[in-house]
């Protein structure tokens, strides 16, 4: 149990990592992106919580 809740959240971090990298690459023309990426972080943010 305490390494699937380690590979989750080294799965996690790598998400937020690419979730964070693709916000710097993204294109302006895009629009609603943005926000789908910030949801996107929150959600990945409350999983992570519960967790702990």
């Amino acid at each position: 149990m305490e390494k699937e809740k380690q590979n989750v959240q080294q799965s996690l971090q790598k998400s937020e990592e690419l979730l964070t990298q693709s916000e710097a690459e993204k294109d302006p023309s895009l629009g609603n992106y943005q926000q789908e990426s910030q949801a996107l972080q929150v959600k990945v943010a409350e999983f992570k919580d519960s967790l702990d």
